[in-house]
C-alpha cells in the first residue's frame, strides 16, 4: 500500500481484488472492498489465528483473512453452493494458499 499521500481510495484499490464483480463496484462507486476491509480488521484476529467463513463465496475476503492470520493461520471457508466453493479454491490455488478449507453446508436452519 502507498503511504505518499495519495487518496484513500486509490490506497484502497491497490489493495482490492482485480474479478469483475470488484471493478463493477468500483465503477459504480460502491467501495465494498473497504467495508470488507473494515470488517475483517473488527474482527481483531491475530496471526496464527483460525477463522471461519459463513457464506464465503467465491472467496472474495481471502486475502484480507490471510493476511490478518498469516500461514500459520487457517480459515475454513462454508458455502452453501458447491460452485461458488469450486470458485473459491480455485482463487485460493492461484494465491498458493495451502491453510484454507473449504465445505458445503446445506442444512437448513430452523426457525425458532
Amino acid at each position: 500500500m502507498h503511504d505518499h499521500g495519495e487518496p484513500r481510495a486509490a490506497q484502497l484499490r491497490d489493495l482490492a481484488p482485480n474479478d469483475l464483480a470488484s471493478r463493477i463496484a468500483l465503477a459504480i462507486g460502491f467501495r465494498d472492498w473497504a467495508y470488507r476491509k473494515e470488517a475483517v480488521a473488527a474482527l481483531n484476529l491475530k496471526q496464527g489465528s483460525s477463522v471461519v467463513e459463513l457464506g464465503c463465496g467465491s472467496g472474495r475476503n481471502f486475502a484480507l483473512l490471510e493476511k490478518a492470520i498469516g500461514r500459520d493461520g487457517h480459515i475454513i471457508a462454508v458455502d452453501l453452493s458447491q460452485d461458488m466453493l469450486t470458485r473459491a479454491r480455485t482463487h485460493a490455488s492461484r494465491q498458493h494458499w495451502s491453510n484454507i478449507e473449504s465445505t458445503v453446508k446445506t442444512h437448513r436452519l430452523r426457525r425458532w
